[in-house]
């Protein structure tokens, strides 16, 4: 299932648009800047990076380049790996609204809305 440019092959979710607002979002010159130091991308994580856009896949350096930093983060550590979990959002006047995306050894995994 593609949530986000027609035809993808991985599974994209468009989070630019949300209203938490967070501080702390890369501009566009510095997400460009870390392209360019990182030539080995596909051509698919540039795209996520410079529109804000996360997949399945992404690691958590490419992923907070593309997002920001989470309000938390959860971590569990087992005998298999590293788990963690970033949570996102927060409560208001107009009640509370989170994100959730889950890393299995450095790995985005899954995301709950």
């Amino acid at each position: 299932m593609c949530i986000y440019l027609s035809g993808c092959a991985a599974l994209l979710h468009d989070l630019s648009n949300d209203f938490f607002g967070y501080p702390g979002r890369h501009s566009l010159k510095s997400k460009q800047a870390y392209i360019n130091n990182h030539p080995g991308l596909s051509r698919q994580i540039k795209e996520n990076i410079l529109k804000g856009a996360i997949s399945i896949g992404m690691t958590k350096e490419q992923f907070l380049m593309a997002w920001y930093h989470p309000k938390s983060i959860n971590k569990t550590v087992t005998k298999y790996g590293i788990n963690e979990q970033y949570v996102y959002g927060g409560c208001s006047q107009y009640g509370c609204n989170y994100k959730f995306f889950y890393f299995k050894n450095g790995i985005l995994t899954a995301w709950q809305d």
